[in-house]
């Protein structure tokens, strides 16, 4: 064998074996993904066959657990016990304010923006989903019902599904998601291409976090830790948390499917302009006013139900039983409780149409790329001032509409919350560029930066 025949025998041998290496690579990963879908089917079937149950048997599990619900508390009524005050502390990890924290972090200190918006968008769609839910079902909370129950945090609305249980679910998805693929971090991480088709991104397993996570066991754990702190305060039977988990694990799994993609689609249509002409622009206002406006009405129909469903007898013995633990008595609002409560939260859509209006309506400039090296080389005093505008331009609108008071609950629902909400998010993606460049405080990458001839 000469030389040449050697050497291209040599290069054949390893073209072969990158060959084979790179088709076991792919079998594996083959295998891999199979493996991950089967597991995904599991949890669904299990999850329909939960909602099928509790549907069959929902009445039984909620006298069931009234036992272990009053043994837990043993009939103890002062909610500044250490024990009310630690399971507390655990519930507020469910309100809507960390949420909001949790968004407004993520769009004021890291350079994707987009992917702040998807959590907002993501979250926003779940509180309208248990809204639409609890008003669907229209079950009492066991304090409700029961009245040597206590009620601590005194929540209003129907209690079935766990809203805690189905938003925690999601936010932490979103939340790992988010950090520990750092798409937040990565303005690169999700892009369209030419022909505005959505390129994969990597999503965390089903588990929510890699298991080689550090913090994988805590972080799972925080869910089920709030669920259980739910049932302790009395405001939630077991069977109302773990629906609650259900319906958490079916949107997730239809998010990471479907809902990301097509989320991650459109904003990035409307952040960039990829419109052919003006035309089609508006034609997209139109579609998205119109899928709006079907959402309200929606949420209008299911409180004239839910509102109709529960006789007058009925809700003065959940306001009774309500009224008579002392220390929810000032939280009580006729506008807010039971299916009133529930279509007050269903306005948070309009958070949504608000960013998509206000992405469409403002020509600016958005390069994520420039974010991270623009934000390191600004002076910190100028960092805390750009914190203090987004907040109070955010504030403006939610503090002045949470002042005004209407009588008629479809009015309040209309123009006071939806409108809140509204302006809140075009104050957030409209008028905070025009903000920051009036104070000389706006930087390359920037949401929607203005063009130097914008004023």
């Amino acid at each position: 064998m000469d030389k040449s025949q050697y050497q291209n025998e040599s290069f054949n041998n390893q073209q072969n074996k990158f060959i084979q290496n790179q088709k076991s690579d792919f079998e594996e990963k083959e295998q891999e993904s199979m493996k991950y879908r089967i597991l995904q089917y599991a949890l669904a079937v299990c999850s329909i066959v939960w909602i099928i149950l509790d549907a069959v048997y929902g009445d039984q599990f909620f006298k069931w657990n009234y036992s272990f619900a009053y043994s837990m508390q043993n009939g103890d009524s002062d909610p500044s016990l250490p024990k009310y005050k630690i399971f507390t502390v655990i519930s507020y990890l469910g309100q809507e304010e960390l949420i909001a924290i949790f968004v407004l972090f993520g769009f004021i200190f890291f350079a994707n923006k987009i992917q702040a918006l998807k959590i907002l968008i993501g979250t926003m769609i779940t509180v309208y989903l248990i809204c639409l839910l609890k008003l669907w079902y229209t079950d009492p909370r066991p304090y409700f019902i029961y009245p040597d129950l206590q009620g601590i945090g005194c929540d209003p609305e129907f209690g079935k599904p766990s809203g805690h249980a189905f938003i925690t679910s999601v936010l932490f998805y979103l939340m790992f998601d988010s950090f520990v693929n750092k798409k937040i971090f990565n303005p690169f991480n999700a892009q369209i291409d030419d022909k505005q088709q959505y390129k994969e991104t990597r999503v965390v397993d089903i588990e929510m976090i890699p298991q080689n996570s550090n913090n994988s066991p805590q972080l799972q754990s925080q869910s089920l830790n709030i669920g259980f702190a739910r049932i302790i305060l009395g405001v939630h039977s077991f069977n109302q948390v773990l629906l609650g988990w259900a319906y958490g694990l079916l949107y997730i799994l239809f998010y990471r499917q479907k809902l990301e993609k097509f989320i991650e689609n459109s904003l990035q249509v409307v952040i960039h302009k990829k419109f052919d002409n003006d035309k089609q622009k508006v034609k997209y206002l139109f579609f998205i006013t119109v899928v709006y406006m079907t959402t309200l009405a929606l949420a209008m129909i299911f409180y004239y139900i839910a509102d109709n469903s529960v006789t007058q007898s009925q809700k003065i013995q959940y306001k009774a039983n309500f009224m008579s633990h002392s220390y929810c008595q000032d939280s009580f609002g006729s506008h807010k409780f039971l299916a009133g409560e529930c279509i007050l939260d269903c306005a948070v859509l309009s958070v949504i149409y608000g960013v998509y209006v206000s992405c469409i309506s403002l020509n600016g400039t958005y390069q994520p790329e420039l974010w991270n090296q623009s934000y390191t080389n600004l002076q910190i005093s100028k960092k805390i001032i750009r914190v203090i505008i987004t907040l109070v331009l955010v504030a403006i609108p939610y503090i002045a509409f949470s002042l005004y008071k209407i009588d008629n609950q479809y009015l309040y629902f209309l123009f006071r919350n939806n409108l809140k909400y509204l302006l809140v998010a075009l104050f957030l993606i409209r008028v905070q560029p025009y903000a920051l460049k009036i104070t000389k405080l706006e930087i390359d990458g920037d949401l929607l930066k203005l063009l130097p001839d914008q004023n």
